[in-house]
């Protein structure tokens, strides 16, 4: 099968192994490698996601692993690889963020909070040069519950609430119940989640700090910034905390670790190009051939009711209708509670970079002209992906592919930097590996 694009960089001057956990669809992926790092394995939990990669790369049976990353080891990696005594240069990991993203509930007894547990024990296990771990910037000030024998029952009730609490929100989101008699039920979830985290107060922990304190442990010289995409060529002001950890004997060769520089600039300004934009971003795709909806399953438009349309068509470019004079609007959409400014409720300005992309079909924004939500198509390229990208699941899956990624340029940029920092001193290195075979040999 043809590959998307030839990811290798002729100009590395040494190939640095990556291995990849929550990889998902494969923005960070399709960064690093062209960043000149080679893929030892990747790993994610659904299946969709390493569906994706492999219609797009020519990835191989033996470098990935479907499931979860509990099941992940140096030795399950060895067996599947068939390579003994592994060396990893690259351990990236966006951990899982749906109980530290504003787009959630942030429930802090969610059980998916803990997974950056798993992530710092392959860590210890693989003792890779560099570790980056990527995720939400709320990431860096949430706290989540440590779970005693004390405690584990009130952390179980509060997990209960919360899970009624996300389904009630589903429901006032479809309208498919009696809207007074819901708004009461979230009312008293809402009064017994806040009682039971009064019960559970001296129980919460950084999530962040934590990090800090088991790299240390583990010998790795921490970093962290949080850094907007836009600045580094994608067309998406998203932005994302990348924590980036540096093996103590690789630090004291390489020194500090210093982040990408800025490839652009909001305004234009300290000689920079200014950030992408929507328009610009959308003129890549070959609607009336290559990406016609008749040739390219990703850009097929959703088939909006008539209501839906009608409604899209008041909405101003860059606005919603909180941005329209109410005698403008007819009399049914007035006093309606669609005026937020996220997803289906925001047309977005083509004259300006792409705001955070939410997963989920429903989620995304208004096209800047056309009355219909944006294609996953036209998502893919907001979030990096060439127009040729192909995903693969259903509508829904596919949406939550994309808003989950991470952009591509931003990934690209910081995997240049992080190949420049161990190449640089790559000689160095080479002689402290041979020092510490000597010793051993002579130990």
């Amino acid at each position: 099968m043809e590959i998307i694009e030839d990811i290798s960089d002729n100009n590395c001057t040494q190939s640095l192994k990556i291995v990849e956990t929550f990889v998902g669809c494969g923005g960070s992926h399709m960064g690093f490698s062209k960043a000149g790092f080679e893929t030892l394995f990747i790993n994610d939990i659904d299946k969709a996601m390493i569906e994706t990669i492999k219609l797009n790369t020519d990835l191989k049976e033996n470098q990935y692993y479907i499931g979860s990353l509990e099941d992940v080891s140096k030795t399950m990696i060895e067996k599947k690889t068939g390579e003994k005594n592994i060396t990893t240069d690259l351990l990236c990991g966006g951990v899982v963020c749906k109980g530290f993203s504003l787009a959630g509930v942030r429930n802090p007894s969610d059980v998916r909070n803990y997974l950056y547990l798993e992530q710092l024990r392959l860590v210890k296990e693989l003792q890779p040069k560099v570790s980056v771990i990527e995720n939400v910037p709320q990431f860096k000030t949430t706290k989540i519950l440590r779970e005693t024998t004390d405690n584990q029952k009130v952390i179980e009730d509060l997990r209960d609430l919360y899970n009624q609490k996300k389904s009630n929100n589903g429901k006032k989101t479809s309208h498919k119940c009696d809207m007074n008699i819901l708004t009461k039920e979230l009312e008293l979830l809402n009064i017994n989640i806040k009682n039971l985290e009064e019960q559970l107060k001296l129980s919460r922990y950084s999530v962040f700090d934590d990090i800090h304190k088991i790299y240390n442990d583990l010998g790795y010289t921490v970093y962290h910034k949080i850094l907007t995409c836009a600045n580094y060529g994608d067309y998406t002001c998203r932005k994302r905390l990348f924590i980036v950890a540096i093996r103590n004997d690789i630090h004291k060769i390489c020194g500090e670790f210093t982040y990408p520089n800025p490839t652009h600039n909001k305004n234009g300004e300290e000689g920079l190009p200014k950030w992408k934009t929507v328009n610009e971003c959308l003129k890549q795709i070959d609607y009336d051939d290559k990406n016609h909806p008749n040739n390219d399953n990703d850009n097929k438009p959703m088939n909006h009711r008539p209501a839906t349309v009608r409604r899209f068509k008041y909405l101003p470019e860059g606005g919603t209708l909180a941005n329209v004079d109410k005698k403008d609007l007819p009399e049914d959409l007035r006093n309606k509670k669609i005026f937020h400014s996220r997803g289906a409720n925001k047309r977005l300005a083509g004259y300006k970079c792409c705001p955070t992309l939410v997963p989920g079909h429903s989620a995304f924004p208004i096209h800047p002209r056309e009355h219909r939500s944006l294609t996953i198509r036209e998502g893919a390229c907001l979030t990096g992906f060439p127009p040729n990208y192909i995903f693969y699941g259903s509508h829904t899956k596919r949406c939550e592919q994309i808003g989950n990624a991470i952009p591509v340029n931003v990934a690209y940029q910081l995997g240049l930097r992080i190949k420049d920092y161990l190449n640089t001193n790559n000689f160095k290195l080479i002689s402290l590996s041979f020092s510490i075979i000597k010793a051993f040999i002579e130990y």
